[in-house]
């Protein structure tokens, strides 16, 4: 994910929940950087990039040097990865992006009924998934590329329907006002058990030298505020 989408949580070493990956620049949520802002351009690309590779090198080198593969897992991941490839008939991938575009028509314009909508959508889609089907490697790629394309919209999906403000590039046509008072929040998406699950973390406000002010206001015309 990526830009007003957000994308992978880092900490200060660009590191992630998960030992050994690490993310940065646009990939990553910058920590929590407001998208458009100074950290969220070059300077943040080139801080967290430079986090990212210092981590990663130091988790690879304080690995323990063994030369155990498990053949079975590495069959496995093999076998999945160009499985669409055995297929002779299915469904292509092509086919399938053409349906996420007709979804995103729905998750850009943002209204309850229409997320639902968008979400049914996916899910569907992604049900086809199992068929994809690839001629060449070039295809392959193409399949690979659709499903996670699914699930970064699914997820955008998600997190636009909790979010019942308008704040940035996401405009809620159901929910106009940008409210300060109870969506000073972050919105998370993440995959627990193979389920895309989404919920919402206070934003850590106390920290901030400069704190937003606790008011609710058309983002059309922010003169107008309702104080609290």
């Amino acid at each position: 994910m990526s830009g007003q989408g957000g994308g992978i949580r880092i900490n200060v070493n660009a590191e992630t929940t998960l030992p050994g990956l690490c993310a940065a620049g646009i990939a990553s949520d910058q920590l929590g950087a407001v998208s458009h802002s100074t950290l969220c351009g070059l300077a943040g690309a080139a801080i967290t990039g430079y986090r990212a590779g210092e981590s990663a090198a130091k988790h690879a080198l304080a690995q323990p040097k063994s030369d155990v593969i498990s053949a079975g897992q590495v069959n496995q991941l093999k076998n999945e990865i160009y499985a669409p490839l055995g297929r002779k008939q299915g469904v292509l991938p092509n086919d399938i992006r053409s349906g996420v575009a007709d979804a995103w028509i729905n998750i850009d314009i943002r209204e309850e009924p229409r997320l639902k909508k968008a979400q049914e959508q996916l899910e569907e889609l992604d049900k086809e998934t199992p068929k994809l089907s690839a001629d060449d490697p070039h295809e392959l790629v193409k399949c690979h590329k659709v499903k996670n394309l699914i699930l970064y919209s699914q997820a955008t999906a998600e997190a636009a329907l909790l979010r019942c403000e308008t704040r940035l590039g996401h405009y809620r046509w159901d929910y106009p006002m940008t409210d300060n008072k109870n969506w000073l929040k972050w919105v998370i998406n993440r995959q627990v058990g193979g389920e895309l699950q989404t919920y919402v973390e206070d934003i850590p406000i106390e920290r901030w030298k400069y704190k937003p002010e606790p008011v609710v206001f058309d983002p059309l015309e922010p003169s107008k505020k309702e104080a609290s």
